[in-house]
This record gives C-alpha cells, structure tokens and sequence, in this order.
C-alpha cells in the first residue's frame, strides 16, 4: 500500500468487500473501462483540485484501484473524475457522483469516454467563416473544419453555419468564447454583412489554457453538473471536451431543421430567456437576439468588461491593459506617446469626469441609470422585448408600446409582446370568427 495524502492508492483490486486490515477505512473501489484501440497507456484518479497516477504500466479495461478516503468525505456526495492517457497527452475521461460511506468500502465503475481530438466541432456542424460556410467532417479519425463553400447570390450573407437573404447577429460585440482548451474567438464584424459574428479562432500562449474566453496559466470551472445550455442554433452540454481539469461548455450540437434552441433544449417555440443585460459573475452578459427565431438570448460572456457593477476590479484586466470606465482598455506605450500617456480612448466617458447622482458614468459618458435604456440600473444594462419597444423606469425594463401588429394581452414583460394581430391595422370588431380589434 503506497499512500498519497488525502487519498491512498491501493493495489489493483475488486469488488466492494473489504481486505484484512481496511475495517476501519473508507474506501472507494474504482473500476475503469476504455476501448483497447485508444492505446491508453496509464490512468489519472482526480477528486476536486487534486489528481493523483491510477495505474503502473499499461493497464487494461477493467483495470481498478482502491482508494483510501479522508473520514470526513463519507457521507456526501463528491465527483470522482478519471483520466486515460496516452503518450503522457489526455486523450478519454470519466466521471461518477459517488457518496463514500464511513468505514466501508463502495465500488463503482468509471467508463471513459474518447475526448474529441483536431478541430473543436460536433461532426457535420457547420459554422460561418466570412461569407462562406465549413463543415466539421471526421479525417483520420479527428475532426477537421472542411474547405469552405461560398454562399450563393440568392443568399449571400452567413450567420450561424447558415447562407440566407438576411443576416442575424450570432453575438454581442466584444465577446469572447473558447475554441477548445488551446485557442479563442472574438464577436465582431467580420464579413460583408452588417451583422456580428464569431471571428476565426486565435490560439493561447503555450503555457495557458482557455476558459470563458480568456486565456491564462489555470483553468476554470465553466459550468457544472450535466447542464446544457444554447450556443447560437444548437445546444452545448457541460463536461470534458478538451485536455484540461476544468469543465467547460462542449461543442454545439445543432438543432434539426425548424426548431430552435430555448433555455437549453431544442423546439419549435421559443421563450425570451432575458429582458436586460445581466452579471454573470464578475463578466457582463449583453441581452439580445442572437440566433434566427424572435425571442431574446444572453450573449456569451463579455469577457474583456472589468464592470465594476459585476464586481469586477483593475487587476481582472490582461497585462498591459487597465480598468477604465468599466472597460480594459490598452496603456499607450510607444516611444512617441509622450510622458502622459495613458489609456486609449476606447471605452472611456467623453467628459472624463464625475457624475453626480442620479447620473453614472459609464462608457457613453454619465448616463441616467433610472430611465437609459441602454444603461438601466447599470452600465451597458441594455433593455429589449420581443415585438416591442422597450423603456427604463426606475431601474427596471419596461415595455413602452408593442411593434406594430402585436400587443401585449398577458402583461408579462418577459415574453414582450407575445400576441399576434389577426387584422392589421385593427378594426372595430365584427362577428366574422376573427379578433378584428387585438385584443
């Protein structure tokens, strides 16, 4: 028996029951299963931040280890992640929830699952490079992002892997995902169109890893448990998609043709999911529509936002940049910026100055928060209603008036206007079997 502080590795083993001389242990028997043709040549055992080897030599599937617990885990659950390596790379993982049970001993079986290797996408997913649309496709057994096909002339423009007559706003200005573990895209406008998309992906420096969009020496949780969530015109499921410890939002699986994706799952009707720009931790997220139905997403993180109101400090900026007005922005370094240089304009409130209450400054300068509907009850808190005009009134987002051929016969903000005008403009009612009057 070798131990390994807070846990002890025992030797390869099976079955629940106890051994001499483990009566007063809690213990935890680990089974692993894999494919052969992976080449797994050693196994990985992690509990929370701390990841300990799980076999000596090559092992096999099947392969399983004891694992001696701290007492005081017994008794609640905890996730036990195991890694399958090959070449020292980790190329398969797997998870259980197990509940250790004091002074005994409680078997479980790990099955791993091949992590995706080349590009990160979902076979036969497309997506928009420029006004072109790539295909993900399996070669040598990796997926790989095809050669790009044009959009044709009926339908020129791309947004979300699809060619169309129109374009649709795929994410809010300035956010930044990842693209895997290694690399990260940026929300700009990048083609013919008008409207934002997902830039190409950029890698991180070779010592760091992506998570929510940034790139740095640790990774970080993005999600928890078996959560799924939208990304664009499909769905993402948390979990293990990439080579680091951290879970993260995988790649979109897209929805089938005539459904959208609505607070995690696909559908033929979709729900606003928002009404104003939110916190989401320390990061801003921009309210709006960012996929081809009517209802109303968060955008991913806006990730270079240091947003005070979200908690966020000057030292959460990158190196070289700092924290102002509710932005990072770039330090003006070079040799000809003179000895007052500072940071760029970007971001910065035009007048420079303080704001005094009720007024905030914020990037567009100092700003009502009470009724900006562009700012309401905090910087960049833009409000938005499905098939309406939206207001800011002390704080909160308001409808104002519904879009033309649409009311609003529930009064509930969230969904907008929901009802569609049978008769457009309105008349007085008739007993035709038709609601002439909306309402």
């Amino acid at each position: 028996m070798r131990r390994i502080a807070p846990l002890a590795l025992l030797a390869a083993c099976g079955g629940a029951d106890k051994e001499e001389g483990e009566e007063d242990l809690t213990i935890l028997r680990v089974a692993v299963t894999f494919d052969a043709p992976w080449g797994i040549d050693a196994l990985e055992v992690a509990i929370g931040d701390e990841t300990w080897p799980a076999s000596e030599g090559a092992p096999e599937s099947g392969h399983s280890v004891a694992l001696i617990l701290d007492d005081a885990l017994a008794g609640s659950p905890i996730d036990i992640e195991v890694w399958g390596l090959s070449g020292g790379a980790r190329i398969a993982w797997g998870v259980e929830i197990v509940t250790p049970v004091l002074h005994d001993a409680v078997a479980v079986t790990i099955p791993l699952t091949r992590l995706p290797c080349g590009d990160f996408c979902i076979e036969r997913a497309t997506q928009c490079a420029g006004d072109e649309v790539v295909t993900c496709d399996r070669i040598a057994g990796c997926l790989a992002w095809t050669a790009q096909t044009p959009c044709p002339k009926d339908a020129p423009f791309c947004s979300l892997g699809l060619c169309a007559t129109t374009c649709v706003d795929e994410c809010a200005a300035g956010a930044r995902v990842c693209d895997g573990a290694g690399a990260w895209r940026e929300c700009g406008n990048v083609d013919s169109d008008d409207c934002f998309d997902w830039g190409a992906s950029a890698p991180c420096p070779a010592d760091e890893t992506c998570s929510s969009g940034v790139c740095a020496t640790d990774c970080a949780d993005e999600c928890g448990g078996d959560e799924t969530a939208c990304v664009g015109a499909g769905t993402a499921t948390c979990g293990q998609s990439d080579a680091d410890l951290c879970r993260e939002w995988g790649p979109a699986t897209p929805c089938v043709a005539g459904e959208t994706c609505t607070k995690g799952a696909c559908s033929t009707d979709c729900e606003d999911e928002c009404s104003k720009s939110v916190c989401d931790g320390k990061v801003y997220r921009a309210c709006g529509d960012f996929d081809f139905d009517a209802c109303l997403e968060v955008s991913a993180s806006k990730s270079e936002k240091c947003a005070t109101e979200c908690g966020g400090e000057a030292d959460d900026c990158p190196d070289g940049q700092i924290c102002e007005g509710d932005r990072c922005v770039e330090v003006d370094d070079s040799p000809d910026a003179g000895p007052d240089a500072g940071p760029s304009d970007a971001g910065v409130a035009p007048d420079g100055g303080d704001c005094s209450p009720p007024m905030t400054e914020c990037v567009d300068g100092c700003v009502d928060i009470t009724s900006d509907v562009n700012n309401c009850g905090g910087c960049g808190a833009v409000c938005g209603f499905s098939n309406a005009v939206a207001g800011c009134a002390d704080e909160d987002c308001v409808i104002e008036s519904c879009n033309d051929a649409y009311a609003d016969l529930d009064d509930n903000d969230v969904n907008g206007c929901e009802y569609a005008c049978p008769a457009w403009p309105t008349i007085a009612e008739t007993c035709n079997g038709q609601d002439d009057d909306c309402d």
